[in-house]
């Protein structure tokens, strides 16, 4: 025969009934118990407000008035704000044609006249004959030595003797400054000299020197020969006609 429980029975005599026996929970599947949880995401923080307001940033210092500035400009520096620029002042207008100031347009060339071309001037064509006939003179020259002028220089005193400054420039048609350089060149090289006049002390007289003689007998032959060649080309008729032509040209006032 079992015998009874102590324990039970004495738990009836105090009252107290068996607790219901509670359930196992269902194992849960190895998967889900190994998944992590995922964090649930916390809204921003947002800073506390602080309890003492910041205070203002300082204003910047009023710009002193200028000199030039009135009452007006000294309460708009004290106001902070910067004096507005002075304005350019505007560019004067160009004076008018006929009043004082206004540069007058340059005169226009005059025309010239259709009966008169420049190809029928005749200085132009003096000189383009000149030019022509002393491209024949100076190979001559320039094999002795000599420039165009500094021979006519030495034909005219062997020609016409000695005589001062003035009259050979003159009779050379050299200007004077370039005549000046000519006659210290040439006495140089020992082709003339200038001495005093025995009549009149006040002038100077150019000569040819015995050196200057020689050179101008030895070296006139051969200018002559270019000459001769040249009037052949036109006969002595002709050239005998232009060179009355061109003396009266020459003595034309």
């Amino acid at each position: 025969m079992q015998k009874p429980n102590r324990a039970a029975a004495a738990m009836r005599r105090d009252g107290i009934q068996d607790a219901p026996e509670i359930e196992d929970a269902p194992e849960t599947p190895p998967a889900a118990a190994a998944a992590p949880q995922q964090a649930t995401p916390s809204a921003p923080q947002q800073a506390a407000p602080s309890a003492t307001p910041s205070a203002p940033p300082p204003a910047p210092p009023p710009a002193p008035p200028r000199a030039a500035d009135g009452p007006g400009a000294t309460q708009t520096h004290a106001a902070g704000r910067a004096p507005a620029a002075d304005p350019a002042p505007a560019p004067a207008p160009a004076p008018a044609a006929g009043e004082p100031g206004h540069a007058p347009a340059p005169a226009l060339p005059p025309e010239l006249p259709p009966e008169l071309p420049y190809d029928s001037s005749i200085p132009v064509l003096l000189l383009r004959a000149r030019e022509a006939m002393m491209r024949n003179f100076r190979p001559v020259l320039a094999a002795e030595g000599f420039t165009e002028q500094q021979w006519r220089v030495l034909r005219t005193l062997a020609a016409d003797g000695p005589m001062d400054a003035a009259a050979l420039s003159e009779r050379s048609v050299i200007l004077p400054p370039s005549l000046t350089r000519i006659l210290h060149a040439l006495e140089e090289r020992g082709f003339l000299e200038r001495r005093r006049d025995e009549a009149d002390r006040r002038r100077t007289l150019c000569l040819l020197t015995e050196t200057g003689r020689a050179r101008v007998a030895e070296l006139a032959p051969r200018t002559a020969d270019v000459h001769a060649r040249i009037e052949a080309r036109f006969g002595p008729e002709r050239s005998a006609e232009l060179q009355k032509l061109l003396r009266e040209i020459a003595g034309l006032d």
